[in-house]
């Protein structure tokens, strides 16, 4: 059974974004609103996979519900809930979250696992199929990068020993991840990078993305986008500006115009 993981905390003020929170523009409220976005299209984005399971691991313990009502409030149809568990994260560092996230979805039947975040809207659902079909095929390792040795999914075959304690405490996730395929000889697709949205340079970057998609849909109606995430900095008339002719020192700000 090939088995979606969704690593996500559940969306209450102040607890989720904190770094984008800083902000002047985004601030806690727009950083809540925004992390809700990201979160319902996570969730819609996983229906549109092969994943036969998709399992939602949160935090906080007792927040089932509030993500349950996400989930429903987006009237994907009874079938489609179907697909969803709710498991809650283990205690201890985010290492040990994480491996006992895998450690789950495999006693649980999954064969092919997937592990994604809630805060990366712009993975596509191929890319995400890409990566369980190398699984599949291979008894591979699929690695998704994020930008400065960050990795926005992870997966692998049930039963690969992965040891994800010397994977995200020093140095590069994507080169401690790959030192493990190298020493364990396992086949390895390197997958097309995109956006973990954590802070405002990385939000900066999104709204082009997001703006770019939106336009070429005119074209493709068949384009998958991240709808709520696109509603939310429309919405907000999120934009970014900079000083004079200087390539750095971007920053989002709000449109008044």
């Amino acid at each position: 059974m090939k088995t979606l993981i969704i690593f996500a905390r559940a969306p209450f003020l102040g607890q989720v974004k904190t770094r984008l929170a800083r902000c002047r523009a985004i601030g806690k409220n727009r950083a809540l609103t925004l992390y809700r976005a990201f979160l319902e299209d996570t969730f819609v984005l996983a229906t549109r996979t092969c994943a036969e399971s998709i399992a939602i691991h949160f935090s906080p313990h007792g927040a089932e519900e509030d993500m349950r009502q996400i989930l429903h409030g987006l009237l994907l149809g009874v079938r489609e809930e179907g697909r969803f568990t709710f498991v809650p994260q283990v205690e201890g560092s985010f290492h040990k979250k994480i491996a006992a996230s895998f450690h789950h979805a495999g006693r649980m039947g999954g064969e092919d696992l997937v592990i994604i975040g809630a805060d990366s809207p712009m993975i596509r659902p191929e890319v995400v199929d890409e990566a369980f079909d190398f699984i599949h095929e291979c008894s591979g390792m699929a690695l998704g990068p994020s930008g400065e040795g960050g990795l926005y999914l992870i997966g692998f075959e049930r039963g690969t020993p992965i040891d994800f304690s010397t994977v995200f405490d020093s140095g590069s996730e994507m080169e401690n991840m790959l030192a493990q395929a190298v020493a364990g000889n396992i086949p390895l697709r390197v997958l097309p990078e995109t956006l973990d949205v954590d802070v405002e340079a990385d939000l900066t970057g999104l709204l082009g993305l997001l703006r770019a998609a939106e336009y070429l849909r005119r074209s493709n109606k068949d384009l998958y986008i991240p709808e709520h995430t696109l509603h939310v900095v429309n919405s907000m008339r999120l934009c970014v500006v900079r000083k004079g002719g200087e390539t750095r020192g971007k920053r989002i700000a709000v449109d008044r115009g």
